[in-house]
């Protein structure tokens, strides 16, 4: 049985996609450039549950309703290491979904894909 491949600069939810400006060739990405969500006096501060440990897509089904976006979580919170920084006990700021998908809906029109 052969899995369908997955390619997260054509997810419209990645952070490939939104999150930062890709540049790809070919196959391959050469370059991912994140764009910074500036922190807000409306973010969640939240201190890491250890039900939630190792698991950042069950804490983005939690807040935002979308496994998907586990990736906002991880980049507004600079974790680049999961198995060291996504612990439970780590404090992490939340930033609210309506500001995430404002971010996503600005971002999508300069952000993106570029061959």
């Amino acid at each position: 049985m052969t899995l369908p491949s997955y390619n997260s600069t054509k997810d419209k939810n990645s952070r490939y996609a939104i999150g930062g400006d890709t540049e790809i060739s070919g196959q391959f990405m050469k370059w991912w450039e994140r764009k910074k969500l500036p922190k807000d006096s409306s973010d969640k501060i939240y201190v890491l549950e250890k039900m939630y440990e190792g698991r950042p897509e069950l804490l983005a089904h939690a807040v935002y309703s979308n496994t998907r976006l586990w990736w906002i979580i991880y980049q507004y919170n600079n974790i680049l290491d999961p198995a060291t920084e996504f612990v439970a006990g780590r404090v992490l700021r939340i930033p609210g979904l309506d500001r995430i998908l404002a971010f996503m809906e600005n971002n999508a029109a300069i952000g993106g894909i570029k061959k």
